[in-house]
């Protein structure tokens, strides 16, 4: 099986090739690297690290909440709460769902269900001080949980927040 090289390969190569020690090696990766931050390809690696940083953040958020992960409903949620924050103005029914749904390769409607679902249960299984601290006043008590809307935009600020 043929291994794929990259430019950090041939650069760590390169620098072997020229006798320099480990430390000599990673001394100058670092100019490198620090070379490459005034470079566009930087700003991708960061969007990247960035996004993965707030999935992180999103996935403890939602199991403080009580969302378990063996619901499809969870995985869509995070997506869901990523594109939100993304672009805030869109239409959570014409513009959101569809996206998600695009994204996981299922419809629009199954996609708000399992959302709602998601949070229904956590709703039903989680500590109501748990929940109020993450909503506060804002629950309607006729209703006792939020919409999917009122979610997912919470915990858009939420992560912001963060």
């Amino acid at each position: 099986m043929k291994k794929d090289t990259n430019a950090f390969d041939i650069t760590v190569s390169a620098l072997r090739d020229k006798g320099l020690s480990s430390e000599e090696i990673l001394q100058e990766l670092s100019k490198l690297f620090q070379a490459m931050s005034a470079n566009a390809d930087t700003e991708a690696i960061s969007h990247k690290v960035t996004t993965e940083d707030k999935e992180k953040k999103l996935k403890k958020l939602l199991l403080a909440t009580g969302i378990p992960r063996n619901l499809i409903g969870y995985y869509y949620l995070i997506s869901a709460i990523l594109l939100y924050q993304q672009n805030p103005a869109q239409s959570m029914t014409k513009e959101l769902y569809v996206a998600v749904a695009q994204k996981h390769g299922t419809t629009p409607v199954r996609a708000e269900r399992a959302m709602r679902h998601a949070i229904e249960s956590a709703f039903n299984r989680c500590n109501t001080d748990v929940i109020y601290s993450f909503f506060g006043e804002t629950l309607n008590p006729a209703r006792g949980k939020p919409t999917n809307s009122e979610f997912i935009a919470r915990y858009a600020e939420l992560l912001q927040e963060e």
